[in-house]
């Protein structure tokens, strides 16, 4: 076959992409519709078996039930001029063995390859296939970054026969499983081991088990363990490098279950070290790092802000003035005054003072009398210790309404419902220093306090 050639009427090959021991993988153009595949023609010398068409065409049949984004699909298969032919989806962007020729790759990175890759092989697994052939070369990467099994050349049912020729080889030597190597029949947790090993070299940019040869490195895989990861590259994370070594016990018992189990372990990884692993540093990039709890407590702070501000400045009688609250106290204002104009009062205000007080009828004659004598004399200068009684902003009586709250009672006082008591007790005691008593009023017992106490 060369470029141009057309296959099946349909396929239009452009450029060949591998091969290897069984197949070559060509790059073509579908012309019914209209995109590029890969298609993968098989050896002439394969179809020599008897059974090898049996035996390619149930490969291709199991490997069409994987239905996973993370496995290259089969678009189609057929038979040209005695050679059995599969079509395959194309992924464009290479494959993870570009990668491993740079290797060490940061955890992340190598974490999140082999968790798509175990993810596609998980899927395998629960139809019943094993891969047994997982290496860089057979894990592509898709443009977006997204790894893809691929190349189930020498797959096999589980508890079934091998996919492939009699006699072919059982993976590559480096990747193979210890029982691969020993020719024990292949489990899920054969390609398990195999991404161990590809994780492995992602992580350290060697491989675990090296040799001279074929049968050295089957002995290594049988016989020895590897080195830790984090002998190689210190930077391992010590969890991460767990998995791996897990991936690599020698007991199949002792490993991930099968490839869904390891594509979980990888992502919980990957869910509690990524953010770390991508950007070490990134906290330390910007003394101003917005956090939710920053932006959280300076919402808050805001709107207090907001709320004191309103309640402060809210307008009286819904004029364009504002009532601002009194930082000092000029003029020796007693606490709490206001230097803002009082609202008008309302009748219900005028009411509820009015209501609670006695009225001026309950006050007899003679007691009004005695009231204006007090206040005439309180005009004349006081004497030290002379109980001062409170009158109004000008100094003159009372009128004779109802009594309101003076500037020294404060003003929610509650007023007596009878006549004060404060007239007679400071008529009683004017009398005893000066004056005799009226007759019409009847003498009051002094006050029990001492009026040196002061005023």
């Amino acid at each position: 076959m060369q470029p141009g050639d057309l296959l099946a009427g349909r396929y239009d090959l452009q450029r060949p992409l591998g091969e290897g021991g069984m197949a070559q993988v060509w790059e073509a153009r579908d012309r019914h519709l209209d995109r590029m595949v890969a298609v993968k023609v098989i050896d002439d010398a394969l179809t020599r078996d008897p059974g090898f068409l049996v035996r390619f065409f149930s490969e291709a049949q199991a490997v069409a039930r994987i239905n996973h984004p993370n496995v290259i699909g089969i678009l189609d298969f057929g038979e040209v001029d005695g050679r059995p032919y599969l079509v395959l989806e194309q992924a464009e962007g290479g494959t993870v063995s570009d990668i491993v020729e740079r290797a060490p790759v940061a955890p992340a990175t190598a974490a999140r390859l082999i968790a798509g890759a175990a993810a596609g092989a998980g899927a395998a697994h629960d139809v019943g296939v094993v891969h047994r052939d997982i290496k860089p070369s057979n894990v592509l990467v898709d443009q977006r970054g997204e790894p893809q099994l691929a190349d189930f050349g020498i797959a096999s049912t589980t508890g079934g026969e091998d996919l492939t020729a009699t006699g072919a080889a059982l993976g590559s030597p480096h990747y193979i499983s210890p029982e691969q190597a020993q020719d024990i029949e292949t489990t899920p947790t054969s390609d398990v081991y195999s991404l161990g090993i590809v994780l492995y070299q992602l992580l350290t940019g060697r491989l675990p088990f090296d040799g001279s040869n074929a049968t050295a490195i089957a002995i290594a895989h049988v016989e020895k363990r590897p080195d830790p990861p984090s002998m190689i590259v210190e930077t391992v994370p010590p969890d991460l490098e767990a998995i791996v070594l897990k991936c690599l016990e020698k007991d199949p018992a002792a490993r991930f279950s099968d490839g869904r189990a390891l594509a979980i372990a990888l992502a919980a990884w990957l869910t509690r070290n990524e953010v770390a692993a991508v950007t070490p540093n990134a906290e330390s990039r910007s003394p101003f790092r917005v956090t939710t709890k920053n932006t959280a407590v300076a919402a808050v702070a805001v709107l207090l802000i907001v709320l004191s501000a309103f309640a402060v400045a809210v307008p009286s009688d819904g004029g364009s003035e504002v009532s601002l609250p009194q930082v000092g106290f000029e003029g020796g204002l007693p606490e709490g005054a206001s230097k803002s104009p009082s609202p008008t009062p309302t009748d219900e205000d005028a009411t509820a003072e009015i209501a609670p007080t006695a009225s001026i009828d309950d006050v007899t004659e003679e007691e009004q009398d005695d009231a204006r004598s007090e206040q005439d004399r309180d005009r004349r200068p006081r004497q030290r210790g002379r109980p001062h009684r409170p009158t109004n902003d000008n100094d003159e009586p009372e009128p004779e309404t109802s009594p309101t709250p003076t500037e020294t009672e404060p003003a929610d006082a509650s007023p007596q419902p009878s006549p004060s008591p404060t007239a007679e007790q400071y008529h009683s005691a004017e009398e005893q220093e000066s004056e005799p008593a009226p007759p019409e009023a009847e003498p009051q017992p002094a006050p029990s306090s001492s009026p040196s106490g002061g005023p």
